[in-house]
């Protein structure tokens, strides 16, 4: 297979406890919708991540940009992949009174 690549894609359930809070900094979730990826959880210096097209290598070489880590992407079911979307955003709502009041002199 001269000049191709193989991906592996890991599938992966989203459980409702994801993401973790620690992810909430990373990504603006404005940026997170466009590039169709849920940061979810950062361990061992890499940075998993919902992408609706794990094969998407832009959109996986941005996150790492981004962010600073490796990335590992996962796909998961569109509407799991939704709901993290939405648990990300809520999570998001909450930090920014927190990080405000954090930047204030």
């Amino acid at each position: 297979m001269a000049g191709s690549e193989r991906v592996h894609i890991v599938l992966m359930e989203i459980p409702e406890r994801l993401p973790s809070r620690d992810v909430v900094r990373l990504v603006l979730p404005e940026v997170a919708e466009e590039l169709r990826a849920v940061p979810l959880a950062v361990e061992d210096g890499a940075l998993t991540a919902a992408i609706a097209s794990p094969q998407d290598r832009a959109a996986v070489d941005a996150l790492a940009e981004l962010t600073g880590y490796d990335v590992f992407p996962v796909l998961s079911p569109p509407d799991q992949w939704d709901a993290a979307l939405e648990r990300f955003r809520a999570l998001c709502s909450e930090e920014l009174p927190k990080q405000a009041a954090e930047w204030e002199v």
